[in-house]
Order: structure tokens, then C-alpha cells, then sequence
């Protein structure tokens, strides 16, 4: 299924990049823990590819709200004349860690202008994936009743299954 959000950066462009940038992650976890360097060249990848797509976006990594003291930044922000903002965090799935990014997101860079909020979750544990759906289905919410054109997408990644589900709430 085809997701438009605007001008020519689309929800294909980035699902291609993930997929291409997949196998980094296979190796991320050891037990427990995430070995946060593979996080990051993950990260750098996924930005380095949507820049080659020439959608019209510029990308950037760790990216800080213009104007904000707090040292919260974006994972990957993408931004383009006249679009929505693109917001894109990578993380575990971890429901206390991704609502609060996305809060903070929303408080951050939702307000004004339209944002299309993408958080990208590998595997954290079994229950996580749950509530995790149920904080980006609240956080879509919200950000709808903020900005009828703002919306929220969660990309399961599983890069032991070399699998990728999208869920547009």
C-alpha cells in the first residue's frame, strides 16, 4: 500500500532505505543489550540514502528544535519548503522510552507546523511491540486534534527476520 504524505517524499522511499540499511542491526543485539554504535550507522545510513533520493527533503542527524535550549534532537529530521517536517526516531520497542520522545517531539516540533512523526522500533521484548502501538495510536491522536496534516507512523523492524511492518494510526 502506498502512503503519500507530500510533495515527493513518501512512506516507499523510507521503507526502501530501512530495508537496504537492515543487516547493520542483525548484529545490534548481544543478549540484553544494544550495541548503540550499530544503532547509530544505522541511523546514518537511512539519512545519507533519503538524501540521495532527491525527494526535496534535506536530512539531517541528531537534529535540535531551532530556538529550544533542551538537548533533546531528532534522530533523523527531514525538512523541505512548504512540507511537513519529517520527525524520525530509532529505538527499542520500549513504550516508556518512545512516549516520551514522542511528547517531547510534539512539544518540540508539532505545535507549529505539520509534522510527520515516524518511529522506527526494533525488537525489545514481546510486550513492548503492544504498547508501543497503543502510545503512537495516542500520539496520533493528540497530534491530529494539534494538526489535522500531522500524522504518526510506527515501522516494526525485526532485523533477525529481515521482516518490516508498517501501521499508519
Amino acid at each position: 500500500s502506498k502512503y503519500e504524505i507530500d510533495n515527493d517524499m513518501n512512506i516507499e522511499n523510507l521503507c526502501e532505505a530501512i530495508k537496504n540499511q537492515l543487516g547493520i542491526l542483525k548484529s545490534a543485539r548481544k543478549g540484553k543489550t544494544i550495541n548503540h554504535s550499530d544503532v547509530e550507522k544505522f541511523q546514518n545510513k537511512i539519512k545519507d540514502e533519503l538524501n540521495e533520493t532527491h525527494n526535496g527533503y534535506e536530512w539531517e542527524i541528531e537534529k535540535t528544535a531551532r530556538g529550544r535550549s533542551e538537548k533533546d534532537s531528532v534522530d533523523i529530521l527531514g525538512q523541505a519548503k512548504g512540507a511537513p517536517d519529517w520527525v524520525i526516531e530509532i529505538d527499542a520497542t520500549r513504550a516508556d522510552q518512545l512516549s516520551k520522545k514522542l511528547l517531547s517531539r510534539l512539544a518540540l516540533l508539532g505545535l507549529k507546523n505539520p509534522i510527520q512523526y515516524i518511529a522506527i522500533l526494533y525488537p525489545d521484548t514481546q510486550k513492548g511491540k503492544n504498547a508501543c502501538e497503543k502510545y503512537l495510536r495516542y500520539g496520533n491522536e493528540i497530534l491530529k486534534k494539534i494538526n489535522r496534516s500531522s500524522s504518526v507512523i510506527g515501522i516494526f523492524i525485526d532485523p533477525e527476520q529481515d521482516t518490516i511492518e508498517i501501521q499508519q494510526f
